[in-house]
């Protein structure tokens, strides 16, 4: 069971009923069985009640007794009066949770009932999940699938009309479009009218807020403000070493930190999540505390292995990752922190098809490399931001290319 106590986000259908076990000619319908005191007080609802009473208020979570088709309740006592003899009269507000799924693992990649025929192609990272978070508001979406941009450049990802591509390169016979990389620009350019939105921005979860502006994304500037920031990689010293709150949660969802696993249901997960609960209530719930405790306990891990596994080639940094089984979970920032002279890194990774992935990142301490990296990257059929990008390397390339992008680096222009 999720555990923390919460409204839904802007749904108060309420279920509203009075107990009163001892006096006649109060409404009585059953009984609140294994209640838990200590959450928030939420809503004030009586009928009436004897003016007699003394007034406590408290708050609990629990099942609904009727919650006949097992789905999550949230139950609320939101006051409790009580007489000289004992006697206690209560409401009860029964909000039901939807449809929300009590564990990752239950959550496939769709967003059940829905109501959608629109499918979300994106990436796997927090502004996938928080553009898909926008979407679902607006578009009738059924599910979320993810792609490689390289794989959608190569027209290796059949779409279609049906399709929104999300955070990607454009591809032809889709229904929208969304993205804010700048090696995609000439592509904007060259379509001249088409549905969706290309800018320059700090995340194309912006692009989205941008192009809808619809009323019920401004509960969401938090998440939306998070998001651009780590996208853009506009982050403090202490945001990388000592992350919290959502900075952390969306490290947890960086498919370069090294979680593992199948992070498709994770995020389908979290995407329903935040749709229901207010940000602050997300951050509690124990699938994301167990993520983000597991990130900062291996955090000093991490670091070690980047020293035994990092190499300084002028003020480039080459991380050859190619043969490494397993790791620490990590952030990807944190190496800017160990070589502080060093202005870029080179992330070197084993991709499919025998490919090897070239990353590439400008440090977001030291930024005096002047190379702009996406457009430096769309040479080799890759592409990214000015600070980040990447390119999949066939095998008998890879020396040429290699050797290429780091003297280019090395020149820094």
């Amino acid at each position: 069971m999720i555990s923390c106590a919460a409204r839904r986000r802007g749904k108060w259908s309420a279920e509203v009923r009075s107990y009163h076990p001892t006096f006649p000619g109060w409404p009585q319908t059953g009984f609140v069985p294994a209640l838990q005191d200590g959450c928030k007080v939420q809503q004030y609802a009586w009928e009436n009640p004897p003016s007699s009473f003394v007034s406590t208020k408290i708050s609990t979570s629990g099942f609904c007794p009727e919650n006949t088709e097992n789905r999550l309740q949230d139950t609320y006592i939101t006051d409790r009066k009580t007489n000289d003899t004992g006697g206690t009269a209560m409401t009860v507000i029964n909000l039901p949770r939807s449809n929300l799924r009590e564990s990752v693992k239950e959550c496939p990649v769709s967003l059940k009932d829905n109501g959608g025929d629109m499918h979300i192609c994106t990436r796997g990272d927090l502004d996938g999940m928080t553009s898909s978070v926008f979407l679902t508001i607006v578009e009738k979406i059924d599910k979320i699938r993810f792609a490689h941009p390289k794989d959608v450049q190569d027209g290796l990802i059949e779409v279609s009309e049906a399709d929104i591509l999300v955070n990607l390169p454009y591809a032809a016979g889709c229904g929208m479009w969304f993205d804010h990389h700048v090696s995609e620009k000439h592509k904007s350019l060259e379509l001249g009218a088409f549905n969706g939105s290309f800018e320059i921005a700090p995340s194309c979860a912006r692009v989205i807020y941008n192009y809808y502006r619809h009323p019920a994304f401004e509960e969401y500037q938090v998440l939306l403000e998070v998001t651009d920031k780590i996208d853009s990689a506009c982050l403090t010293m202490d945001e990388v070493a000592g992350p919290e709150g959502l900075i952390l949660l969306g490290y947890t969802l960086d498919p370069r930190t090294g979680f593992g696993g199948d992070f498709r249901c994770y995020f389908c997960w979290l995407v329903e999540v935040f749709r229901e609960w207010p940000v602050e209530d997300v951050l509690e719930l124990p699938e994301v505390k167990k993520r983000c405790r597991r990130f900062l306990e291996e955090q000093e891990s991490y670091k070690d292995w980047l020293r035994r596994n990092c190499r300084l080639e002028g003020n480039v940094i080459i991380t050859d990752m190619r043969d490494v089984e397993r790791m620490p979970v990590g952030n990807r920032f944190l190496v800017y922190t160990l070589f502080p002279e060093a202005d870029v890194e080179v992330r070197i990774v084993r991709g499919l098809k025998k490919n090897t992935v070239l990353l590439v990142g400008k440090s977001i301490f030291n930024r005096s490399c002047r190379v702009n990296v996406g457009e430096m990257l769309s040479r080799y059929d890759g592409g990214g931001h000015e600070g980040a990008g990447t390119c999949q390397v066939p095998p008998d390339q890879l020396d040429d290319v290699l050797g290429k992008i780091i003297a280019q680096l090395r020149k820094n222009g």
